[in-house]
């Protein structure tokens, strides 16, 4: 089992990394997506310095849909 969190320094070529590695994604593909627009934009405005990244993060919608019995 691997760490529970990363920390990275934040730049948008980093996040994209990440999103890919994580997504098993072309990472060209990610660049081009209004997804990773918004935020190179959002956290351009924030001037964000940090990614954390919950390794073993599970969605609480995916709860809600998949329920532990």
């Amino acid at each position: 089992m691997g760490a529970p969190f990363e920390i990275h320094s934040y730049s948008i070529n980093k996040l994209i990394d990440i999103f890919s590695n994580k997504s098993n994604s072309n990472p060209e593909f990610i660049r081009i997506n209004i997804h990773s627009i918004y935020f190179r934009e959002y956290f351009e405005h924030l001037n964000a310095k940090t990614i954390l990244v919950e390794n073993d993060y599970i969605d609480r919608d995916y709860l809600e849909d998949y329920p532990v019995v």
